[in-house]
């Protein structure tokens, strides 16, 4: 039987390993991705952050600027912004 704990460590291995593919940068072959992060200041967003920067992706976070604005330095753009108030949004 699987505890909580693992269980959420092979779920959140899986979904990364979705997210940015397998991990092919031994061959030299790895394609580079612009990637959007939504969130990417909370819970897991720098972690999938960290990574993507490792692999040699460009990365843009969307979040509020409220936690950790700045975070990723000159590496990662932000764009800071809140879905909640945009017109037309539910």
């Amino acid at each position: 039987m699987q505890n909580r704990r693992d269980f959420i460590t092979t779920t959140l291995a899986a979904l990364g390993t979705a997210a940015f593919g397998p991990d092919l940068s031994w061959a030299g072959q790895a394609p580079k991705k612009t990637i959007l992060i939504l969130g990417g200041t909370g819970f897991v967003g720098p972690h999938q952050v960290r990574r993507a920067l490792e692999r040699g992706h460009k990365v843009t976070v969307f979040n509020r600027g409220r936690s950790a604005p700045g975070m990723f330095g000159k590496d990662v753009e932000e764009l800071v912004g809140d879905r909640a108030v945009l017109p037309g949004c539910f």
